[in-house]
């Protein structure tokens, strides 16, 4: 899960990149085995946005959800990592 940090850590916004990274970093955070020896990660992924963020992606939302998920299974299956289920990125004003 994504927590509410990027108001405090980007003045002057959130960038999608930045986004991005985190959902990557928290993969990285909260991997573990399962019985079968496969690593899983997180496939759900919630990102809190202030409402000036929130506005500011409203634009190209969709698009950007659909970017982020490629880029989180991208990266993923480069890593040798699976998923539980399948991939959610949510956005949270």
């Amino acid at each position: 899960m994504v927590d509410g940090v990027f108001a405090r850590a980007f003045k002057t916004g959130v960038r999608p990149v930045e986004v991005g990274r985190r959902l990557v970093r928290e993969m990285e955070e909260h991997r573990s085995v399962d019985v079968h020896g496969r690593r899983i990660v997180p496939n759900q992924f919630a990102v809190f946005l202030s409402p000036t963020d929130a506005a500011t992606f409203a634009g190209i939302h969709d698009a950007l959800v659909a970017e982020l998920i490629d880029s989180v299974e991208d990266y993923a299956a480069q890593e040798g990592y699976y998923f539980m289920g399948q991939v959610t990125v949510d956005f949270v004003e």
